[in-house]
């Protein structure tokens, strides 16, 4: 069986209940996670760590906003922090990033993200940092820099926020940051895409996968119920296309 699930957000227990509620067995079925992993919740490191162990068997993941935030935060820290030059491998992937998403050129981007007031402003980096080192997060960023920005299964297109209707005219903050999708009434023309980043409870009072149909086939499924704000967890099971929910059962951030 094939199953989706987004923006899980450090909720771990919240995700390992769901995972049993919808009997997921991870030597026979596949999931995959539209991105947000971290943030917010509790047990970010636990849920990386879960995904990290299992990527590529039977878990597949894909990049979210958040998890270009951070990868921002550390690789720019990282680049100020370091006395001497990173190993030659991570450098390049430091460097790539900052240029792809930033403009600001090396590691300006650091002074910038205090100057705008972004810089860990879910006090992930330093929560984590009480048990992990700078090291352990930076190879859990680049571990997402690997990430794809979206996946095709079944006849659906997998993304975090949006696409186009050419996924290679796609831009790339599309598939990250754009709410177009979920905050109208437009649709991919021609696809069927399973996305999340824009909790359902933003414009419906229920915490429920949102799920419509045009005439022509196209078809939009926004499956982050807000489980971060205290809403409900969503898994979507492909073959049959059966929903799970779980509402959330551990505390969570709920800042913007």
């Amino acid at each position: 069986m094939k199953y989706v699930i987004s923006d899980i957000h450090g909720c771990f227990d919240t995700f390992m209940s769901l995972l049993k509620k919808a009997k997921f067995d991870e030597n026979k079925d596949t999931l995959y996670i539209l991105g947000d992993i971290v943030d917010r919740g509790p047990k970010i490191w636990e849920t990386y760590e879960w995904v990290r162990e299992r990527f590529g068997k039977s878990v597949y993941m894909i990049c979210g906003n958040h998890e270009n935030e951070l990868m921002m935060q550390l690789f720019a820290l990282k680049g100020r922090q370091r006395k001497e030059a990173p190993q030659e491998e991570t450098n390049i992937v430091i460097k790539s990033f900052l240029e792809k998403m930033s403009g600001f050129g090396d590691y300006d981007i650091f002074e910038q993200m205090r100057k705008m007031a972004i810089f860990d402003q879910y006090g992930t980096i330093r929560s984590l940092m009480a048990k992990h080192s700078l090291d352990d997060l930076t190879e859990m960023a680049i571990f997402f820099f690997t990430l794809p920005s979206y996946t095709e299964v079944d006849g659906f297109t997998l993304v975090h926020a949006n696409c186009m209707k050419e996924i290679k005219d796609t831009p790339e903050e599309y598939f990250y940051w754009d709410r177009s999708l979920a905050l109208s009434d437009s649709f991919v023309e021609g696809k069927k895409v399973i996305y999340g980043h824009t909790p359902t409870t933003y414009y419906t009072k229920a915490a429920k996968a949102d799920d419509k149909t045009r005439e022509d086939g196209s078809r939009k499924i926004n499956i982050d119920c807000g489980c971060a704000y205290g809403g409900r967890l969503c898994l979507f099971r492909i073959d049959d296309e059966k929903y799970f929910y779980q509402t959330n059962i551990e505390i969570t951030r709920s800042d913007d």
